[in-house]
Order: structure tokens, then sequence, then C-alpha cells
């Protein structure tokens, strides 16, 4: 499984790695979400995990790209610290398929990423 991730806050970044590690899983991470986009324009990956605030192109944003300019059907997992009914309803109107909260554990990254190779 390959998996791309986002967050600009360098703690989350290095606390994601450690967790794919963990699951073995093959993995790229960016501090953006454009990196992300860009990387996806080019690379095959068969699940995204995105933090909602980034600079440069924020997760909604780059969901949103991945779905409509892309044209990719992999799953987007959304994460995020500032949950509001708002963002709960731009996050389901963009796609998302899984909303993490955080602080999330490995568990938790466990738990959605086997009910993804449930579903292939």
């Amino acid at each position: 499984m390959k998996i791309v991730f986002a967050d600009d806050m360098i703690y989350n970044r290095i606390l994601l790695i450690e967790i794919f590690k963990k699951l073995e899983v093959d993995f790229v991470g960016f501090d953006d979400g454009k990196k992300v986009f860009d990387y996806l324009s080019i690379h095959p990956a068969d699940v995204v995990f995105l933090d909602i605030e980034m600079p440069v192109m924020n997760g909604l944003e780059t969901a949103t790209a991945i779905k409509n300019d892309l044209k990719l059907t992999i799953p987007v997992v959304s994460f995020t610290a500032h949950f509001t009914e708002e963002i709960a309803e731009k996050m389901k109107e963009v796609g998302f398929d899984y909303i993490l909260y955080k602080p999330f554990t490995s568990e938790n990254v466990k738990t959605i990423l086997d009910d993804i190779r449930s579903k292939n």
C-alpha cells in the first residue's frame, strides 16, 4: 500500500512517519497540499492523508483538486484538531472518506487502513 500525506507541522509528520513505519507501508510525506497534488499528478498512490489547515493549499482544497482535477478515486483521509460543524460539512461536500481527530494513534490509522484494504 502506497500512502501520500501532508501536514505543515513537523511533529505531526514525524508521528505519521513512525506510524507508517510500524505498519510497514510505503509512504511519502509533504508539508503542504500543493506538493501532494503535484506528486499525485505523476505518481500513483492507494490513499491520501491530509491535514485540513495547511499553508499554500489546505486539505479541503487539495482533496477537491485530487477528486475533480486529477479525477482520482483513491480514499482521502482528513485529520484535524479543529473540528467544527462547518468544517465537517465542508469535508462531507469535498468527499473525504475518513476523518481522524488529533491526537490520533497508530491503532486509529491501522483501523482506517484495514478498512480500505477490505474494500479493495
